[in-house]
């Protein structure tokens, strides 16, 4: 067995390793609670300016450039709906950045960037641990998202008004893949089923039935974070949706894209055209390939266009300004 000091030394390289996110997947193997051990102390906690509420946000910020507009817009419309903002800020904050968070909120934690979106989230979660049984609501949200977009619906009301233990914003997957050569005859479907089906992790609502059950919190706490994105999204968004459907809560996302294909259908021409004109969708470079070079595309070309571009990348992000401008959707990034 090698001497102590030897081990002490590996773990302790392991463990800076860990707390910097330098390690992505290899960070796997680094028990979840060995991580708080480390972090206990270390994050800067700031108590803010507002009350405690019984619905609160969790507001993930990471201010490159520091805490802009939207940041604040945000917070204000958190607080204007009731909402306690508890901020988490996955980057060290300066000074005065960190008074502008701390006289909008109820709390700002600054801790290190690691886990992506669900380390922030994480961090936010289990600092709410004892109050989760008496809150009505919680809310966990990213500055990824446009939120709250001109023009835009109230969010957090219609999410609070679908009445569910689990609500989202937007869902990902569970949509038939789409290639150059399928699009046209593709089936539109939502299949909550799908193994990928998930709710997308830039707006997710958590009712009180959900929070006063214990294994929330268990959730939370066993959850292994890691810089790999592909893992977080597997443990994260889709595990999340994954332990909703298993433990039976209610769920459902405010932006239903099940009959994405009858509403295309019912739209004129022109509509049509200015939507597919606006896809986005830079994770299918061959059907994006042969969008550019389709200047002037049939409607049935259009329309296969468009739901194989919602299909692959997401409605929420394939089609954007459409779900902006005729659905009041602000989506995520």
């Amino acid at each position: 067995m090698p001497p102590f000091w030897k081990i002490k030394r590996e773990v302790n390289r392991i463990a800076r390793k860990v707390v910097d996110g330098s390690i992505g997947a290899v960070s796997d193997t680094v028990n979840v609670s060995y991580y708080d051990l480390l972090q206990a102390g270390k994050n800067i906690r700031t108590p803010g300016r507002l009350p405690a509420l019984s619905k609160v946000a969790v507001y993930l910020v990471f201010p490159s450039a520091g805490v802009l507009p939207s940041h604040l817009a945000a917070l204000r419309h958190l607080s204007d709906n009731g909402y306690e903002p508890l901020v988490i800020s996955n980057l060290p904050l300066e000074e005065a950045d960190r008074a502008l968070l701390a006289d909008r909120a109820g709390m700002v934690i600054e801790r290190p960037n690691f886990g992506y979106d669900f380390g922030g989230y994480r961090e936010g979660v289990l600092e709410l641990a004892e109050r989760l049984p008496m809150l009505e609501r919680l809310v966990l949200l990213n500055d990824s998202a446009w939120f709250p977009l001109p023009g835009a619906h109230n969010w957090l009301a219609e999410a609070e008004a679908l009445d569910r233990d689990f609500t989202g914003a937007a869902t990902s997957f569970g949509l038939p893949h789409a290639t150059l050569k399928n699009m046209r005859q593709l089936a539109w479907s939502l299949n909550p089923a799908d193994a990928k089906f998930h709710y997308a992790s830039f707006g997710l609502m958590f009712g009180p039935n959900l929070l006063r059950n214990a294994a929330f919190l268990q959730f939370w706490r066993r959850l292994k974070l890691t810089n790999d994105k592909r893992l977080t999204v597997s443990r994260g968004e889709i595990g999340l949706t994954k332990w909703v459907q298993r433990k039976g809560f209610s769920h459902g996302a405010t932006l239903d894209v099940s009959t994405l294909d009858e509403e295309l259908a019912a739209l004129p021409d022109a509509a049509l055209q200015e939507i597919f004109r606006g896809i986005v969708m830079p994770d299918s470079p061959e059907i994006e390939a042969a969008w550019q070079k389709a200047q002037a595309p049939s409607r049935g070309e259009a329309t296969a266009f468009i739901l194989g571009a919602a299909a692959n990348q997401g409605p929420a992000y394939a089609l954007a300004g459409h779900l902006w401008r005729q659905h009041g959707f602000a989506g995520g990034q």
